[in-house]
């Protein structure tokens, strides 16, 4: 034991998910590889929040864990239901930024909603989360959003996605690490991730060869480009560049692709004109997805949803040309959860 205590002091002060592999070759140089992976099922499967009751390790080896690690750096602040099973989630970061987690339940399965960046440089003026940027988030820190999230609905939680505040793939190492953490631990099918991303090619195209396999879900929501980077300004690619990197991953995975369509009203994007344009967009996609999302208010943007007709002639343009189209009825948004409301506010510092 005072060997291995001396191996986890050369480290310094660790926290268990940022340092897996530093405390798990402690263990081996130790020839205990196999206590790394009772840890292991305590922290993802039985969802322990301390090393204390982890009663098949030894008093010692639990006394020593105590002091050299921590599990949790996220603070639980607050969680609350709110209306349409939606649940509300409020973390704080050890340096003092509280953001929001949103968890949709339903009968027999939960979705959690996850941040990957406080903010997000994408700066969308649609979107609350883009007003300003701070900092990413570690893959600690997001995969231990996942775990108080399932502490909370328990084995419902069947999905994740990534649909949070933050663009993923600007915060791509952390994220994949992420994944594969969540892929190894959790038991949770890549087929049952989604993550969201404005489209950045060469980050897609590294996210197909990386060995994790989630669905992508591109946030296109204009159909030309000079639409797209005066509402989405952090937008670099053009939209062929993104689709082409999106069908790329399409076929390098075989998972089928969303797109995600924010609608606005006032004939913005919404138009029949519109809805023409994204089938043409769209035409060369074997198995493609189109999510249609009614635009939800952000306080201080002069922006509006389309009325139900329009939106309803938009998915009929678009399913008569043979594309597969959900209208999105976002959950939470009386509450500032739903797509594009989240924001991150500062907490105690």
């Amino acid at each position: 034991m005072d060997t291995l205590l001396q191996c986890l002091e050369e480290r310094g002060a660790l926290n268990f998910f940022a340092a897996e592999e530093d405390i798990e070759e402690c263990f081996k140089c130790h020839n205990e590889a196999y206590r790394m992976r009772q840890i292991r099922k305590w922290i993802y499967e039985k969802l322990a929040d301390n090393f204390d009751v982890m009663t098949d390790l030894s008093k010692e080896l639990r006394r020593i864990l105590r002091e050299k690690l921590t599990i949790y750096t996220l603070e639980v602040k607050d969680c609350v239901d709110v209306a349409e099973q939606t649940k509300k989630l409020l973390l704080e970061t050890p340096d003092g930024y509280l953001f929001e987690v949103p968890i949709l339940e339903r009968r027999n399965y939960a979705t959690v909603c996850l941040s990957t960046q406080v903010g997000c440089p994408v700066g969308c003026i649609f979107c609350a989360s883009g007003k300003r940027f701070k900092r990413n988030l570690t893959s600690s820190e997001i995969i231990q959003s996942f775990l108080i999230a399932k502490r909370i609905v328990g084995n419902k939680l069947k999905n994740v996605v990534l649909m949070g505040m933050g663009e993923p793939l600007l915060n791509y190492s952390e994220t994949v690490d992420f994944l594969k953490k969540l892929k190894k631990n959790c038991g949770i099918s890549m087929r049952h991730v989604t993550l969201s991303t404005v489209g950045i090619p060469s980050k897609i195209r590294q996210l197909a060869r990386s060995g994790v396999k989630p669905r992508l879900a591109v946030s296109l929501h204009f159909t030309s480009d000079e639409m797209r980077r005066s509402f989405m300004p952090g937008v670099r690619a053009s939209i062929k560049d993104v689709l082409d990197a999106a069908y790329d991953y399409y076929m390098e995975t075989s998972r089928r692709v969303s797109i995600e369509y924010i609608l606005f009203g006032a004939g913005v994007n919404s138009t029949p004109d519109d809805a023409g344009r994204l089938v043409s967009l769209l035409r060369f996609f074997e198995d493609v997805h189109v999510n249609l999302i009614p635009y939800n208010p952000v306080p201080g943007v002069d922006l509006k949803a389309p009325g139900y007709s329009t939106i309803k002639t938009f998915a009929n343009i678009l399913k008569k040309a043979g594309l597969n189209v959900t209208i999105r009825w976002s959950q939470g948004k009386s509450e500032n959860l739903a797509c594009g409301q989240l924001a991150w506010k500062r907490g105690k510092n």
